[in-house]
């Protein structure tokens, strides 16, 4: 993958993660130090978003039969007064249409 390519999967996380951050705002997400502001590799391996954390090791490639993707994994606990119509929705309105669709 080219840096080209790394950082704009990067600005389409940020997008997502910000998506992510109102659903927490919002009381709907638990709050945690392991929730899906922290993206993951393939293989399960937490990264912060860090200077630290090697781009190489937040992102991985799906490849699928005449494409691939570069991907990055989220992750969170709805909390117990989380309304799974408003969520849907918060995230429908947060994430359509997302940068990718211009990458």
């Amino acid at each position: 993958s080219s840096k080209k390519d790394m950082l704009e999967n990067e600005i389409t996380g940020d997008f997502i993660r910000d998506a992510l951050q109102e659903l927490e705002d919002n009381g709907w997400l638990q709050k945690s130090e392991d929730n899906m502001l922290t993206s993951y590799d393939y293989s399960g391996n937490a990264n912060q978003n860090s200077e630290t954390s090697s781009a190489r090791q937040r992102f991985f490639v799906r490849r699928l039969r005449h494409l691939q993707h570069i991907c990055q994994s989220f992750e969170g606990k709805l909390s117990n007064s989380a309304n799974v119509v408003d969520v849907s929705r918060s995230l429908l309105k947060g994430l359509h249409p997302t940068p990718a669709v211009c990458g």
